[in-house]
């Protein structure tokens, strides 16, 4: 993929869900400043869900391979911001924008980075019953945001005048199947793929985090991009 820095970059801020968007959004991060030998620092942040707090535990495994694989990257460890599943649901995107919007005001970061992707196609969803059901009521803030699957959205870069930085969505035109083939490509299934996590469903559902519930709208969307839900790769 055509994936592209500033050179003069300094401070990122980078969306880190502990997800396979994010993850690997993560590690294109860090490869392209090694393979450009850039002095630039990345800080993720982490959205966490006071009820089910599981994807702490993934986003930290995530951050210590990516330093693993890239020795050199200056790569910190997660912001962890907390709230609950019912500002969730009220409104994901104005949550996550409060939560973050402390961090940008700071003024020290020059470009943030988030994942997010587009929606499988109407089509694609009318052959998935359960997907669309649930991207309409477990999933409901999906419902609400721009992620058809058009080719024509603005990637980024975009300067932010409030936070003097600008705002980068690399996947912004790629859904989910995209990301697989993208986790073929760089030859990520046994490493990085199986410490993702995208189910969202409570701690009984999920044994506390270590099964996926295979119900959610997150987890059918991964079946249908990888054929495999959470912690199936072998």
């Amino acid at each position: 993929m055509n994936f592209k820095i500033n050179k003069d970059t300094k401070n990122i801020l980078l969306h880190l869900s502990g997800g396979s968007d994010s993850a690997l959004l993560l590690y294109l991060t860090c490869k392209y400043i090694t393979e450009n030998n850039m002095k630039t620092t990345i800080n993720p942040v982490t959205m966490v869900d006071e009820e089910n707090p599981h994807n702490v535990k993934f986003v930290k495994k995530i951050i210590k391979l990516m330093k693993h694989f890239f020795v050199d990257v200056r790569l910190k460890s997660s912001k962890f911001e907390y709230g609950t599943k019912k500002q969730y649901n009220d409104n994901k995107r104005e949550l996550l924008k409060n939560k973050i919007r402390k961090h940008l005001l700071s003024g020290k970061y020059d470009l943030t980075l988030n994942a997010i992707t587009s929606l499988p196609g109407v089509d694609e969803l009318s052959k998935n019953i359960e997907m669309m059901k649930e991207s309409k009521t477990r999933g409901a803030p999906i419902a609400t945001e721009d992620r058809n699957k058009t080719l024509d959205k603005d990637e980024g870069p975009t300067f932010n005048k409030e936070f003097n930085c600008y705002h980068q969505r690399p996947f912004h035109n790629y859904d989910k199947k995209d990301i697989a083939k993208l986790y073929k490509e760089y030859n990520l299934m046994s490493s990085l793929f199986n410490i993702t996590q995208s189910c969202v469903a409570g701690e009984k559902e999920t044994k506390k985090g270590t099964i996926a519930c295979k119900k959610c709208y997150w987890c059918l969307e991964k079946y249908w991009a990888f054929g495999l839900y959470d912690f199936e790769y072998k």
